[in-house]
């Protein structure tokens, strides 16, 4: 089965008229290829926080994948302990630092050595976007891409929206924390050391690339206008 670079270049060759492409699915790297500029737009969210989300997802979905079957069939304490089962995919378990490594690395886990590798990745994207702050996130993506789309407009009216906000995180943490119990919190935390310390860096330089945007507020009023604007 292809993967990232492998298929997605090839692809782009055979499709030129294509401006964007969204999934779920491409891992990196990605390809390099003459004459295209591929600009990589990627969200992170507290590795804590989205598990509730992970886990209502699947508890809802119409899809028969093999995580919606066991969400569907169990309680939440026992779908956490199959996510934390090295026999699962990683989909609890250092997300993230999986998406920056090359290939998908679904039930392996992960390494000093290849979480320095997703580190390296982080620190050589362009910018990316934070869950947390989504509207910030697409005035980013916005600024940074109207140099090849000049009415690019990301406003939206709000769908399929849970919590998700900065000042929410903490509830979200403790409401999870309750809900698993001390034990299975523990292992939840400690199989995402790697993603928790991601996160944070994440954070700080998302908020680097802000502090670099010209009248940040003013585009922020813009933006706010234009969302009303749709409701």
């Amino acid at each position: 089965m292809k993967k990232g670079a492998e298929y997605l270049g090839p692809y782009i060759v055979k499709n030129r008229k294509i401006v964007a492409i969204s999934s779920h699915h491409i891992v990196l790297p990605l390809p390099s290829l003459p004459g295209v500029n591929i600009e990589l737009l990627k969200m992170f969210r507290h590795p804590l926080a989205r598990v509730l989300s992970v886990y209502s997802f699947e508890k809802r979905q119409k899809e028969q994948t093999l995580g919606a079957k066991v969400a569907q069939s169990s309680s939440f304490r026992e779908y956490l302990a199959w996510r934390l089962s090295k026999d699962s995919p990683g989909v609890i378990r250092n997300f993230h630092v999986r998406r920056l490594l090359p290939g998908l690395m679904r039930n392996k886990e992960i390494s000093d050595q290849e979480f320095n590798m997703a580190i390296e990745t982080l620190e050589g994207m362009k910018y990316f976007g934070l869950v947390e702050e989504f509207d910030d996130s697409m005035i980013l993506f916005e600024t940074r891409l109207r140099e090849y789309f000049p009415d690019l407009d990301f406003a939206y009216k709000a769908q399929n929206v849970g919590r998700g906000l900065p000042k929410e995180i903490d509830e979200d943490v403790s409401r999870l924390r309750a809900m698993a119990g001390e034990e299975l919190y523990a292992r939840l935390v400690e199989a995402n050391r790697f993603d928790l310390e991601l996160y944070r860096l994440a954070r700080d330089r998302f908020s680097c690339f802000l502090n670099g945007l010209f009248e940040l507020d003013k585009k922020r009023a813009d933006f706010r206008r234009r969302c009303l604007a749709l409701v």
